[in-house]
């Protein structure tokens, strides 16, 4: 995961359009979709009772939170295939959507939750006081019990997976080395993802062996066992 310097002000406040086919390698048998996590819900309208306080305002003003872009706005709030730099098309794109940061009632976790019309598409969430986070084994022991076996990377992180839906369990997040969790809905992702590129294609990543590859070129793919 592609990380930057710890963010003071958040620790203060607490694809193109092509796709791949939706995931058939869903959760385990039985389990439900992983669409929720510490009370966030995604596609449905954000809760401000799931948190102990909240201040939501413009992506574009969360991009510049700092007085300067941040190029990891974008993998924050959608967890895009590829990061983008503050074009004037990215900007105009950020004004689409609205972010709430704010801490969580369960677990004391910051969240910084990405909304379209009020519903909730992404959430990345994070301890910016690394020893209060939980152990990144607590947390999988207690996720197992709501959606089963994850898919696990080589780097042990673990996913939980439903079409577009997505919940994953990092070692790190984006402004620590402490145990993070990111929950998304690529369709998001895809309408963010448009509406940068709706005047220019975006670009096509290819692989060292110059094959298009899937995960810089499309919000949501696959993710093997």
């Amino acid at each position: 995961m592609r990380r930057s310097a710890t963010i003071v002000v958040l620790v203060c406040l607490a694809c193109a359009s092509g796709r791949t086919p939706p995931s058939s390698q869903a959760v385990t048998h039985g389990s439900p979709a992983p669409d929720r996590v510490l009370g966030i819900v995604l596609g449905k309208v954000f809760n401000p009772a799931a948190f102990t306080r909240q201040s939501c305002v413009r992506a574009r003003d969360f991009a510049f939170r700092r007085g300067s872009y941040s190029v990891v706005t974008d993998d924050v709030l959608f967890g895009v295939p590829h990061e983008h730099d503050d074009s004037a098309a990215v900007l105009a794109a950020l004004d689409s959507f609205t972010v709430c940061v704010g801490e969580t009632q369960e677990l004391r976790a910051t969240a910084i939750v990405t909304l379209s019309d009020s519903i909730v598409g992404n959430a990345h969430i994070f301890w910016p006081v690394e020893r209060q986070a939980p152990v990144f084994e607590r947390l999988l022991t207690t996720l197992k019990e709501s959606y089963g076996e994850p898919i696990q990377d080589k780097y042990g992180d673990a996913f939980w997976s439903a079409d577009s839906l997505e919940l994953s369990l990092n070692h790190r997040g984006f402004y620590n080395d402490a145990a993070s969790l990111s929950l998304s809905d690529g369709r998001m992702c895809e309408h963010f993802e448009r509406l940068v590129h709706q005047q220019h294609a975006a670009p096509l990543y290819t692989d060292s062996l110059g094959n298009p590859d899937p995960r810089s070129n499309h919000c949501w793919v696959r993710r093997e066992q």
